[in-house]
């Protein structure tokens, strides 16, 4: 009966979304690596072997 009166065209919102997502993303994984460092015990001298072996 209403189905045309409440219909919004998002198309442009859910791309500018989508081109979001990576960064995102990369804050998860920093946060993560963060986390880390900061939970483990001698976890800088493990970062600085890890970072060796790169």
């Amino acid at each position: 009966m209403f189905a045309g009166r409440y219909t919004y065209r998002l198309n442009g919102l859910v791309e500018k979304l989508k081109s979001l997502v990576p960064d995102f993303d990369d804050e998860r994984e920093e946060r993560r690596a963060a986390r880390e460092k900061t939970e483990t015990p001698n976890a800088r001298a493990r970062a600085r072997r890890k970072g060796k072996a790169d």
